[in-house]
């Protein structure tokens, strides 16, 4: 008998098949294997999650730590446990707040929420207003990279330093392997593909992870349940997660080009070389653009999402930035 489940995998399999087809053109390096699965306990993650009203909606924050506020903006289809190692790794010395985009994660919005880069900034803002915030360090990665740069632009006497990891930069919006998933998203069908990647790790494996980790081992149905299952609990949420790809342009980052030539505090540029998405040169453009910028730091053979794949090493970085802020 041909039921509804029967459908509905077959539909998956359809869209696998379909984004496999698109990948084949994108030229990725070969995995290095080397990286063991990431499978922590999120009990005091999802625990920590409270809720800051703004006129933006209910803003999904976890904080762990004492000291400088530093926040962190992750990117997409990604939330705030993107960034759960630093959190505790530098809780000695920040107070860490890992804060949900609007469109992802767990973060409320109404239906007709503007999801672009400069609405996202001014939600962060409006939430760091709301918490009784005013100065901050600030860590970028992918989309939550570009929000960085914004708020550098929107706000640049509140942020103390600036870190950007891989991210959408100046015009690399879309970037070519984004392709893809960009008309999945204005199908109104991306949604779906991360549904079967939800239901089949292996498919998640080489399906989006194949773009963003260097290691498929490390992409685990934990993981892909802390990611996927929040978008997927609402026809309103699901909308969001094809508005948050496919409405986004370049036009964000590049105005911000100017205001980007005037921000002169210590900023660390820590950049994947592997990445499809955002090349190396997009590290030295930011490097060439921003005044504050004082080293550009590579990281061999890693992939977009290595600030989570590559904990460690990213907190030991992040550490060292911190305190050469706090001593100068």
């Amino acid at each position: 008998m041909y039921t509804e489940t029967n459908a509905s995998l077959s539909h998956f399999r359809q869209l696998t098949a379909r984004l496999t087809v698109l990948l084949l053109s994108v030229a990725l390096p070969g995995s290095i294997g080397s990286i063991a699965a990431d499978t922590p306990d999120s009990t005091w993650f999802d625990s920590a999650r409270y809720f800051v009203p703004t006129e933006y909606g209910r803003t999904a924050v976890v904080e762990r730590g004492h000291g400088p506020v530093v926040v962190y903006l992750h990117g997409f289809p990604l939330n705030g446990w993107h960034w759960r190692h630093q959190l505790t790794e530098l809780a000695d010395i920040r107070r860490n707040i890992a804060i949900d985009l609007m469109g992802l994660g767990h973060s409320e919005i109404s239906d007709n929420q503007d999801l672009g880069f400069h609405a996202q900034a001014d939600m962060v803002l409006a939430t760091l207003d709301a918490m009784g915030i005013d100065e901050f360090d600030v860590v970028g990665n992918d989309s939550g990279g570009a929000v960085a740069q914004i708020l550098v632009a929107k706000a640049p006497q509140r942020v103390r330093s600036l870190v950007l990891t891989n991210a959408d930069v100046h015009d690399n919006w879309p970037p070519a392997a984004l392709g893809p998933l960009q008309e999945l998203a204005r199908q109104g069908t991306l949604d779906d593909l991360l549904e079967s990647h939800l239901h089949d790790v292996e498919i998640a494996r080489k399906g989006l992870g194949r773009l963003a980790y260097e290691s498929p081992g490390f992409i685990t149905p934990a993981l892909l349940r802390a990611y996927t299952e929040p978008l997927l609990t609402s026809p309103a949420r699901r909308d969001a997660v094809n508005r948050f790809v496919s409405r986004q342009d370049h036009s964000a980052t590049v105005r911000i080009e100017s205001d980007l030539q005037q921000f002169d505090k210590p900023t660390l540029i820590i950049w994947a070389t592997a990445d499809v998405f955002f090349g190396l040169e997009w590290a030295y453009w930011l490097r060439d653009t921003i005044p504050g910028v004082y080293d550009v730091i590579e990281l061999d053979g890693a992939m977009l999402f290595f600030t989570e794949e590559r904990a460690t090493e990213v907190s030991a970085l992040l550490r060292e930035h911190f305190l050469k802020v706090d001593a100068d």
